[in-house]
């Protein structure tokens, strides 16, 4: 009878010991930086409780930490041992700078660096990122504000970060820079919301926001000279532009000043012949506009009006017919052309055949003559009696006997430009 007591006294003792299993309990395992955890010793039977969090010694039975991005550790010692908890994984991603100024529109490349690594995709502004390895990210964004850029990686985002945008500012003389014509300046900031546009003209200044057309005044001949530049918005760079524009008169024979020489300019830079570019509106300027005229299917008058002025302000070298070096006469539009590997480099306002009698084909120059043959100056023979020569009388329709006159002031440069064997091709 006694031993079945003891039996029972020992079996009650076990039942009545508390069963404890100490461990360690946290609100949350994973999150975006900056993540707050709270963690609490459980059902631990001892007095005592000390924490190390990545190394940082905590005492309690309960606390709470701010963690940053990366592998957390917390370990837990009580009177009933250690016991560790899984890591604590805080993601986290901090995104560069690559520069500092940035011109709107424009494709930067930003870096960004992902911790910890292997956590998923990382996307900048909405872009997502390629990966470099390392948890080195790369996104190309177009730029289009100052920002703010931020990098998001698994529910986390990186600090902003801003840039100073160059805006666009466009500046352009709409028109004819003619006496009487129409004429404008046309400007444009992009973004409009960049700032402000100050246009400094004619000894006034005028703030405009987006984008305006101003008139300028063609009532007399003058220069204006023109200072564009923007009052910038926060995080915007200032941009500026300066014009120059001269109000011309028409021109004709025996005009002079700028606007003869600017004319002649655009005339050379088309590849019409001049004898020199000067300020002076002579024979051979009266030559060049109407090898323009011709070219253009314009009136053949040799002066230069408002409508013309367009045309050439805008002009372009015309297509040559045949490849490689060679002349070409064209009897449809009376002018010649020497054109060098496919390209027209000179043309020439000439006067063919009265009858229509120069010779269509293709012709090469068998004999030259440096000065007079007869009344022909500085002759290019290419088919009998028929040359490209120079001749006092160069009119703007057919008028010759056969031959392809050429002005006096040019015969011996272009003399120089068709050596002999020269292919002339003559066609309408």
């Amino acid at each position: 009878m006694r031993r079945g007591v003891g039996v029972a006294l020992v079996l009650f003792a076990v039942w009545a010991t508390p069963a404890h299993a100490c461990s360690i309990q946290a609100d949350r395992l994973q999150g975006p930086e900056p993540l707050v955890v709270t963690l609490t010793a459980a059902d631990c039977a001892g007095a005592t409780f000390h924490w190390t969090v990545d190394g940082a010694p905590v005492d309690g039975a309960s606390f709470q930490t701010t963690m940053l991005r990366g592998t957390h550790t917390v370990t837990l010692t009580t009177d009933e041992g250690t016991f560790r908890l899984q890591p604590i994984v805080v993601y986290g991603v901090a995104l560069a700078r690559p520069v500092r100024v940035a011109a709107f529109g424009s494709i930067v490349r930003f870096r960004a660096k992902a911790v910890p690594t292997g956590g998923g995709k990382v996307n900048v502004n909405g872009t997502t990122a390629r990966a470099l390895g390392g948890g080195v990210f790369r996104a190309a964004v177009r730029v289009t504000a100052p920002g703010p850029f931020v990098a998001h990686y698994n529910g986390s985002r990186s600090d902003p970060v801003y840039l100073l945008v160059r805006p666009r500012l466009e500046a352009r003389i709409v028109g004819s820079a003619t006496v009487g014509s129409k004429l404008a300046l046309h400007v444009r900031l992009t973004p409009a919301r960049a700032g402000s546009i100050r246009v400094h003209v004619a000894g006034r200044v005028r703030t405009v926001r987006g984008a305006a057309t101003i008139a300028l005044g063609t009532a007399r001949a003058r220069t204006y000279r023109i200072a564009v530049v923007t009052k910038a918005a926060p995080w915007f760079t200032v941009v500026r532009s300066t014009l120059d524009v001269s109000v011309l008169e028409p021109l004709a024979y025996g005009a002079r000043g700028p606007g003869v020489r600017a004319l002649e300019e655009t005339l050379t830079a088309q590849h019409y012949a001049l004898e020199r570019v000067d300020d002076v509106y002579g024979e051979d300027t009266v030559e060049a506009v109407l090898a323009f005229q011709k070219i253009h299917g314009l009136e053949r008058t040799g002066r230069v009006d408002p409508p013309v002025w367009r045309l050439i302000e805008h002009g372009r070298t015309p297509m040559a017919r045949y490849g490689g070096d060679h002349v070409e006469v064209d009897k449809a539009r009376e002018v010649l052309f020497v054109v060098r590997g496919g390209r027209v480099a000179l043309i020439v306002h000439v006067s063919t055949g009265a009858t229509g009698n120069t010779p269509l084909g293709l012709w090469h120059v068998y004999r030259k003559v440096a000065g007079y043959s007869w009344v022909l100056y500085y002759p290019s023979y290419f088919l009998r009696g028929f040359a490209i020569h120079g001749y006092p009388d160069v009119p703007a329709y057919p008028a010759s006997h056969g031959c392809v006159r050429v002005g006096m002031w040019l015969a011996v440069r272009l003399y120089g430009e068709i050596p002999s064997g020269s292919s002339v091709y003559v066609y309408q």
